[in-house]
């Protein structure tokens, strides 16, 4: 049932003037049919003269005076009227007097709606957290922050609970506290997701569901896994897969990857195979590729979400697959050539635009250098022109990236293939060597600024180098224990291979290693240095040539050592 407020002024004598605000907005009552009410009027500023002239009484057939001239009263003369004390009196008048009745409205703030709500913690029912048929005065604060706001829903003439006939799942803050709620309907119904009206503890771009209960896990294997709906979410938790979170029914938004920066070093986006989610996922890369985050991107078999394969196949294999999800540019490159024609100009553009947009927000100019290269190569374009149009681009979107000039022939490839064979060549002998005598040998502290060129040979080195901080003997059984499965495929043959051991480690495999690695650093600063002139950038270029000549200096030294 619905009322109109309406303020009921009770006179009264005062010796000043008093002015009355008006009785506010709208107040209703509702119930399972609920509705809303309407009434207001304009503040009026009445005198005490007035207000007694207003009314049909005298208050003189009312009021006798007694013998009054001689009582005396004490006045605290420390009490200061001020308009604010006098506006406070009014409305408590006003409060105090007002009454509903019944409109046709929807439900706002001050509207008075009937209720029946249940509270439970921890998934029961606790005292006092329950009431049938209860008033509550919308925007009276009388109940914890965020429970009022939509309540009830009004269109075509009818009311209407906001979350009828969805599934409700409550939305946490970092703190594990309910902050609004999230509804999933159970068909086809429009919009399959609906959050609680944004409020000033509630912004949905900033939260992520299921973000509280993942933390431990995201924090422990720094890698979080990105799904599009709740129901994916949950799904993944119950089988294990606990550093699972969904956004909030909206597009990934760049509030949610830095909130994720601060505690994943990865994100692993495992949105449905549709078109709207493979759109989803190249939007979100590019969001996520500016905050740094290294992203990869997991596509499940049989085109399945990941609720039907997780319960289809189980958590395991679902772990599984994730640990083959692929890096986020070749999956990008390879829908974007899915997507469009990559024998027509046009559609040679508009992969190369997609692209750029995502490397120059990513902003590591080694990366966006590399991927030139490939574009060129699938794409049987020339490099020179995809270097051209990328430095355009570049230069408008983020010009800090910097993109070389400079082209390769395919006798520079080869070469640098055969020097990139040699590196890893001279990478396994140590770790073979390593491995085989147990002992540390010279020059060992030259690879801990070493990025390794085969990444077996990288994460050895990082096992090698913890067991000796432990102080524990190099051995495969102490090892094993620290490697992936796949690594021992990769030891074994490693350390049964035929062939001599170095006598002298650091003159066969660790120097040669390092002058190779400082030779292929110098070309990079060479041709850097050199765009810069052409540029006409003279203090970056002078910078870059300083770093030549000390890197030129180091691999002298090393050559006559």
């Amino acid at each position: 049932m619905k009322k109109k407020a309406a303020a009921v002024v009770l006179a009264s004598v005062m010796a000043a003037s008093i002015v009355l605000g008006g009785c506010g907005n709208k107040a209703s009552e509702t119930g399972n049919t609920s509705g809303s009410v309407s009434a207001s009027a304009e503040p009026t500023e009445y005198t005490a003269k007035e207000m007694l002239e207003s009314t049909d009484y005298d208050v003189n057939d009312y009021v006798k005076l007694g013998k009054w001239k001689k009582i005396k009263v004490e006045v605290d003369k420390s009490y200061e009227m001020t308009d604010e004390n006098i506006k406070e009196a009014g409305n408590n008048i006003i409060s105090s007097t007002t009454y509903y009745e019944e409109v046709d409205d929807a439900a706002a703030e001050k509207d008075k709606v009937n209720i029946d709500f249940e509270g439970k913690m921890n998934g029961e029912t606790f005292d006092n957290g329950s009431s049938s048929n209860y008033d509550l005065v919308l925007g009276s604060g009388s109940f914890i922050d965020g429970f009022e706001s939509g309540l009830v829903g009004h269109k075509n003439g009818r009311y209407y609970d906001t979350f009828r006939n969805r599934c409700m799942f409550p939305i946490l803050n970092l703190k594990g506290k309910p902050v609004a709620f999230g509804g999933r309907v159970m068909d086809d119904s429009k919009p399959k997701y609906l959050n609680s009206p944004e409020t000033p503890i509630f912004n949905k771009r900033q939260l992520l569901f299921a973000l509280y209960q993942a933390l431990p896990e995201i924090r422990r294997t720094r890698q979080v896994i990105m799904v599009e709906g709740y129901m994916d979410a949950i799904s993944l938790h119950a089988h294990g897969v606990t550093n699972a979170v969904a956004s909030l029914g909206t597009a990934f938004t760049i509030e949610q990857a830095r909130l994720l920066k601060r505690y994943a070093d990865e994100v692993v986006f495992s949105y449905d195979m549709d078109a709207a989610g493979q759109n989803a996922t190249r939007r979100a890369l590019e969001i996520a590729g500016t905050t740094g985050l290294k992203m990869r991107v997991l596509h499940l078999s049989e085109g399945k979400d990941p609720d039907e394969f997780v319960n289809k196949y189980g958590g395991e294999a679902y772990k599984e697959a994730v640990a083959q999800a692929i890096p986020a540019l070749d999956y990008l490159f390879k829908s974007l050539l899915e997507t469009h024609d990559r024998t027509s100009l046009e559609g040679q553009h508009l992969i190369l635009n997609d692209m750029f947009t995502v490397l120059s927000a990513r902003g590591d100019s080694f990366e966006f250098n590399t991927y030139i290269q490939k574009m060129a190569r699938v794409l049987k374009v020339d490099e020179g022109l995809v270097r051209n149009e990328a430095r355009l681009f570049a230069r408008k979107n983020n010009p800090r990236v910097y993109i070389s000039q400079r082209v390769q022939n395919i006798t520079e490839s080869v070469e640098e293939d055969k020097e990139k064979e040699k590196i890893e060549a001279l990478e396994k002998a140590i770790i073979r060597y390593c491995f085989i005598t147990g002992r540390r040998p010279d020059g060992w502290e030259y690879l801990s600024t070493h990025t390794f060129s085969n990444a077996f040979c990288g994460r050895m080195y990082g096992i090698l180098a913890t067991l000796y901080a432990a102080g524990q003997p190099w051995t495969k059984e102490n090892a094993q224990g620290l490697m992936e499965h796949e690594d021992m495929e990769y030891l074994a043959p490693l350390l049964v291979k035929e062939g001599r051991i170095a006598i002298s480690p650091w003159e066969e495999y660790i120097r040669p290693l390092v002058i190779l690695t400082l030779q292929k650093e110098y070309r990079v600063h060479t041709e850097k240095a050199a765009e810069m002139l052409r540029q006409g950038k003279k203090q970056e270029a002078a910078e870059e040539q300083l770093l030549c000549l000390k890197i030129n200096r180091q691999i002298r030294n090393l050559r006559k050592g």
